[in-house]
This record gives structure tokens, C-alpha cells and sequence, in this order.
């Protein structure tokens, strides 16, 4: 098998994992969530595209959900829309959480926060590689992490591509 074919069989199998993740959470949560319990933290990205690929070739059953700021790259909602993912849009525009917030910085990132980072579910999907920079390659060791969002709402974050490199 090529190291390709590896790398794809090991992502189909975390992917998978995240499946049987979700359907756990699912049986022990009492509320309702808004999507499927797996997600696919959509960004309309070479690397999203590829984990949106490998997720239908698994066969796993999962949403996927495109956070929209208002300032979305030139075709993004179209790319969105012919994947089939769910289009979230913000429930305040960019420009009036700069009048509240100021401009956004590199060290004041409230934007991504505010505006994409959300709880959909009780897992996650994402296209995140630690080759895409020093700072990824620190920040991501394992293939899951937790993302808590308050007293209720947290998210195990998969991340079924991240020792793929360019």
C-alpha cells in the first residue's frame, strides 16, 4: 500500500472513531443539540475539502456546518453550498463588533471567536495539519483534543489529517 493510501486508511479509521465517539455523547446527553452529534467544522478549505472527502468515503453519518462572518472569501458560500454544508450566519455583523471589540489583532483575535468558533455539537471533525505552520506544530500533538465552551457545552475535536503534510 502506498504511504498515501496509509495515511487515508488511518483518517477513514479516526474518522470512524469520532463516529463512535458521537453516538456515545448522543446516548448520554439529555438535550437536543442543533445538528448531527458529529460534526465537520467546515472552512471551505483545501484541508476541509479533504476531510469532507474522507468523511463521505467512511460513511459516517455527520453534518457539516460553514460558520459565516459576513466578510467570507470570494466564492466560499458558493463552495459551501455545492458540499452540501449547513451556512451559519453571525448573529451580529463584523462592523458593529468592531465598534464594540475595536479592530482585531494578532494577539486580540475575538473575531474568530466570536464568530466561528461555536458549539455545534458533541464532536468534531477538522482539518487542521500540524505541517501548516510552527505555531500548528506546537499547539497540536494528539488527534483529540476538548474544546469547552461553557458549564454544558464541550466538543472532542478529532483531527483526522494532522500528520499529513503538504
Amino acid at each position: 500500500m502506498s504511504e498515501l493510501g496509509k495515511k487515508v486508511n488511518d483518517a477513514i479509521k479516526i474518522i470512524k472513531m469520532a463516529s463512535i465517539a458521537a453516538l456515545e455523547k448522543k446516548e448520554e446527553k439529555k438535550t437536543i443539540d442543533r445538528f448531527k452529534p458529529l460534526t465537520l467544522a467546515y472552512s471551505t478549505g483545501k484541508d476541509s475539502d479533504v476531510v469532507h472527502h474522507l468523511a463521505k468515503m467512511s460513511g459516517v453519518d455527520f453534518d457539516c456546518v460553514y460558520h459565516a462572518t459576513g466578510l467570507d472569501p470570494k466564492g466560499s458560500i458558493e463552495h459551501a453550498k455545492e458540499v452540501g454544508a449547513i451556512i451559519i450566519k453571525p448573529d451580529i455583523s463584523f462592523f458593529k463588533l468592531i465598534e464594540k471589540n475595536s479592530f482585531p489583532t494578532r494577539r486580540a483575535r475575538w473575531c474568530c471567536r466570536l464568530l466561528k468558533e461555536k458549539y455545534d455539537s458533541p464532536v468534531s471533525l477538522q482539518g487542521i495539519r500540524a505541517a501548516e505552520s510552527v505555531a500548528r506544530k506546537k499547539r497540536y500533538k494528539e488527534i483529540t483534543s476538548c474544546r469547552v465552551y461553557s458549564k454544558t457545552e464541550r466538543t472532542e475535536i478529532f483531527l483526522p489529517i494532522l500528520n499529513w503534510t503538504d
